[in-house]
């Protein structure tokens, strides 16, 4: 026995490797430290030595010694008892390695899958284990014909196969945990029973491993799923961890960021068919229309081994009408159902498009030009074929709106210049803006002018109501005197508080070296020097990666008309350099040669950024109208269209911006929470607090749409104050439908709407196959390995051998233990019987 084991006994620890030892004090008394232990333990060795030698009369010197040692260590002893002295041991042994198993529970489980006989025949002793012990289901079918079961029945068969062979022998080797996920937001145990060893593992309630699944969870979120065990770890670090799934990862984080906080092997077991029959829809509508614009509605078929058949789509749109009911998807339950739309007969046809399946993914595109005002519902289906075994997603619903509005832009400009007269020529006739939505302040426009014309704005710094209308506002070759602090002030809060879109356009008068130390300088998505002196050499404009995905720079159908459009534009004359593109910033075009101050960085000719709840767009010159050389306004009015169109959307839409009653999602499943939020300005927009509302709190009403519903009747909500201007509740819902809600403006006395769908179709159902990429890439970016069903005894041997060590901390008390007990013991008694030797008193 190794010295360590021996002293691990006597201090009454488990058998282990004793890698350190340290000592500490408890008592009060010596808090501080070992100072004053010492001084007491110095002063009974002083009292011990004065009573032996003064105090006691011996002959002989060597007792005198003996005696006087003695006494010393036993009040030594004590007073070290007193002190209460503890050990803190460092142990450590050797562990079965832990691995962690991670079950899939969520609703895509359930599917059930079509199997050849050759898979079927290789499936069906897991198939048999799971049905031991329970009615077979229609749909488990036989080897031979039909065969189809769930994917949960796969993995149940698994763990029940051989009388649970595969996870009696992974406990034998492994320290085995288990957790399913099956909610959005992390993982659940599964507790082992107190099973025999060697006996088949069984839950806690006694019941087989596997039996407790149901597949109910409305979501797979596999990156939450991982993210909380790696919470979990906490210093019970597993050696791998080994995940069932289907793998369709439709909710939370991305997974692959989160394996490195892991830090472990991840072993991936897939559930279901890697491919299979299946066409998906989905619908693309724009997020602006309006009545009597024709808009573009996309409808993408995602499909998988149907290459070469035909299919028909067909896209209908439907008038909201409370309290009706939709019709509803082939095998959709809930994407619009109850959705408080109109009947089957009040649906009007937009298009029927019949193409042939050549791609994984194709678009087809349905134009349609609202002839009325309101909600409506639009739908596109295409009629499932026999082979597909999920269905669900074969048609796809959205809600819109429909309105009669127009954009609001003004433009700011010093005096007339041609980027100002071609820009107002074209949203004049831009059916999106109009000349009631045009507005511009031109400072050398006569005041009396400016005055009578409703085209010009008569002030530069107007009320705060009048600046919020707007919707986005063109900034261009003005001088700094006319940015003052207050307008500058107001132009900042009109982005960052309300969304608001600024363009900033350098022109060759001021240019930006004259806003470097304005209040707007901020607000730039570059750094400007007020030293920067325009540069008039001709240039060639150099579109970065960026541009390919930003809308507005982006002119033509295709990249070949793209390229095109953008060599119309020809060479630029000039530009105002600047000292960087900001780091929240993105360059969109550059100059072809010229850098920033790094010496590294091409000087950004247009650049974009987020500021706040809004946009700001920088362009280094005003020579947009050359895009009309060749082709007219086809492509000027393109990129100016598609910039405000795009700054425009983060406004919102109307003229509401001052009280505005939203969700934070349109769509939402049964037994979500709904955050219904307010953001209210009195009518000078500034932000309304609760102490100028009655009873500090706004008045808010919910109330389902469908006919049956038990809330039809509307509930009552205390929308309550967050912070001064926003405006918070928060509610569930338990019923599918269209729901609406309404907030009372206190300014206005009039009621604001806003409306949700509510659903109980998982998004579960929209992939009908396994996602093998995911599976595969999870398992190699983790260092583990990805198995198939069948396979999966393979895993018993790629899982780690080697015992792992365990450290652990053990406090042991040594002031009430039996060996300090025996030290005082023995030294008084020693004393004890010298003095009867000594014939002492």
């Amino acid at each position: 026995m190794s010295i360590s084991a021996i002293l691990a006994r006597l201090l009454g620890l488990p058998s282990g490797n004793i890698e350190e030892i340290r000592i500490g004090l408890t008592a009060p008394w010596v808090e501080n430290g070992w100072g004053r232990l010492a001084i007491a333990v110095i002063a009974v060795i002083a009292w011990a030595v004065f009573f032996y030698y003064r105090r006691q009369k011996c002959e002989r010197p060597q007792t005198r010694l003996i005696l006087t040692t003695l006494r010393a260590v036993a009040l030594a002893f004590v007073v070290g008892i007193l002190a209460e002295p503890i050990a803190v041991v460092r142990l450590s042994r050797p562990v079965r390695p832990a691995v962690w198993l991670l079950v899939d529970d969520t609703q895509s489980m359930t599917i059930r899958d079509a199997w050849s006989p050759q898979e079927a025949a290789e499936l069906a002793p897991l198939v048999r284990s799971s049905l031991k012990g329970r009615e077979a289901s229609p749909g488990d079918g036989d080897a031979a014909v039909g065969f189809s079961p769930s994917r949960l029945d796969l993995l149940r068969g698994l763990f029940a196969a051989d009388d649970g062979a595969f996870l009696r022998q992974l406990r034998q080797r492994c320290r085995l945990r288990l957790f399913r996920f099956s909610r959005p937001d992390g993982v659940d145990n599964l507790d082992w029973g107190e099973a025999e060893s060697g006996s088949r593992p069984t839950g806690k309630d006694g019941d087989p491993i596997g039996e407790g699944l149901s597949g109910a969870g409305s979501v797979t979120a596999i990156g939450a799923a991982l993210a909380d065990l790696a919470r979990r770890k906490s210093g019970r670090e597993p050696a791998a961890i080994v995940v069932f799934s289907d793998f369709n990862h439709n909710s939370g984080p991305p997974p692959e960021p989160i394996l490195a906080s892991l830090g472990v092997p991840v072993h991936t077991v897939g559930l279901g068919k890697a491919e299979t029959e299946d066409l998906a829809l989905e619908m693309q509508l724009p997020p602006l229309m309006k009545k009597g614009e024709a808009a573009s509605i996309l409808v993408t078929l995602r499909n998988q081994m149907l290459t070469g058949r035909d299919v028909t789509v067909r896209l209908t749109v439907l008038p909201y009408r409370s309290g009706a009911a939709v019709p509803a998807a082939s095998g959709e339950s809930g994407a619009g159902g109850a959705a408080g739309t109109a009947s089957v007969e009040a649906a009007q046809p937009i298009g029927e498009q019949t193409v042939t399946l050549t791609d994984d993914v194709r678009e087809l595109e349905f134009r349609y030009t609202p002839s009325e005002v309101g909600h409506f519902v639009f739908r596109a289906e295409a009629d499932p074929f026999s082979e597909e075994r999920v269905t669900d997603n074969n048609a796809v619903m959205r809600h819109n709106y429909v309105r009669d509005y127009f954009l609001r832009l003004l433009f700011i400009e010093d005096e007339p210049s041609w980027e100002w007269r071609f820009i107002k020529e074209v949203f004049h006739r831009d059916p999106l803006v109009g000349p009631e939505g045009f507005r511009t302040f031109l400072r050398s426009a006569d005041p009396q002018v400016r005055e009578r014309n409703p085209l010009f704005v008569p002030v530069l710094r107007m009320p705060r109501k009048d600046l919020f209308l707007y919707d986005v506002v063109i900034l261009s070759d003005v001088s700094a005197d006319m940015l003052t602090e207050g307008f500058c002030e107001q132009l900042e809060q009109f982005v960052a508080q309300f969304g608001g879109g600024l363009v900033v356009l350098a022109g060759p008068r001021f240019g930006p070296g004259h806003w470097a130390r304005s209040a707007l300088e901020p607000m730039l998505p570059v750094q400007v020097s007020p030293q920067a002196r325009l540069r008039d050499r001709p240039f060639a404009l150099k579109r970065t990666p960026e541009a390919a995905l930003t809308d507005f720079m982006r002119l033509g159908d295709s990249a070949e008309e793209d390229e095109k459009a953008w060599a119309n534009l020809g060479n630029v004359p000039w530009y105002y350099p600047v000292e960087r593109v900001r780091p929240l910033a993105g360059a969109l075009a550059v100059h072809p040669t010229d850098v920033c101050l790094d010496g590294k960085t091409p000087q950004p000719i247009v650049a974009i950024q987020r500021y706040g709840r809004g946009e700001v767009v920088y362009i280094g010159f005003n020579e947009w109208w050359r895009l009309r050389r060749k082709y007219g306004e086809l492509y000027y009015r393109r990129f100016w269209g598609q910039l405000i169109h795009r700054l425009a959307m983060r406004h919102v839409l109307g003229t509401q911006k001052r009280f505005v009653v939203q969700t934070d999602h349109a769509r939402y499943q049964t037994g979500d929470e709904v955050v219904l939020t307010v953001e209210a300005y009195d009518a000078d927009f500034q932000p309304l607090s609760e102490s100028r509302i009655p009873d500090r709190a706004l008045l808010g009403t919910v109330a389902s749409d469908s006919p049956n519903a038990t809330l039809q009747a509307e509930r009552e909500l205390a929308v309550t104050q967050v912070r001064p201007g926003l405006f918070q509740a928060k509610f569930r819902v338990f019923e599918e439908g269209e729901f609406t809600a309404k907030v009372l403006d206190p300014v206005t006395q009039e009621s604001v709407v806003t409306r949700f769908q509510v659903a109980a179709r998982s998004v579960e159902m929209d992939a009908a196959t396994r996602n093998r990429e995911l599976q595969v890439e999870l398992a190699r970016k983790s260092g583990g390995r990805s198995y198939e069903i069948t396979e999966v005894m393979r895993l018993l041997q790629d899982l780690p051998q080697d015992h792992q060590s365990e450290t652990r901390l053990e406090e042991v008390a040594l002031w009430n233990s039996w060996a300090a007990f025996l030290m005082v013991t023995t030294a008084l008694l020693a004393e004890w019987f010298i003095r009867k030797w000594a014939q002492m008193a």
